[in-house]
């Protein structure tokens, strides 16, 4: 009998450390990501902010299922023709190019995921930003060469990010 409690206690605790960790894995550490609203064009996208090349590379390589309202921002320190990748999870992306004044410079529609070595992409203008949405969102959307986008960057919440 004394087995069988000490048996069910632990199942019991290891029932509560795995919803504690999902609660800070799902709930608490998603909070704490840098985030910003972008409008552009028709589209309003909920975005996950990127500081840094390493980081940017990072978020690259776990791409993840995007829904149509739903984007990444990659924030550079300098202005570059910045190159752009989608992993391979079977993922299509559209990729915009913003300048320092946030005006669209350069698109690239429904790029596919690719294994590594990624296929990379890069464009034929300098930008500061390169936004990161759905594949099909800018035709969705209306988004097109010249427009301007409007987003305020938000503080580095964590280092990293």
């Amino acid at each position: 009998m004394l087995m069988k409690k000490g048996i069910s206690l632990w199942i019991i605790i290891c029932a509560v450390m795995g919803v504690v960790v999902f609660v800070v894995t799902q709930v608490i550490v998603p909070s704490l990501q840098n985030k910003t609203t972008v409008r552009l064009a028709d589209g309003v996208f909920t975005t996950r902010v990127w500081y840094g090349e390493r980081n940017i590379m990072r978020a690259m390589d776990d791409s993840r299922d995007l829904r149509l309202d739903q984007a990444d921002l990659y924030v550079y320190d300098a202005t570059d023709e910045w190159p752009v990748w989608v992993a391979g999870n079977g993922l299509r992306r559209d990729f915009v190019w913003l300048d320092s004044n946030k005006r669209v410079v350069y698109i690239l529609k429904n790029a596919p995921s690719s294994e590594k070595p990624h296929k990379t992409y890069s464009p034929v203008e300098k930008a500061v930003y390169v936004l990161a949405v759905p594949g099909g969102a800018i035709d969705a959307k209306g988004l097109f060469v010249s427009k301007t986008a409007k987003f305020d960057l938000p503080e580095i919440v964590t280092e990293g990010k």
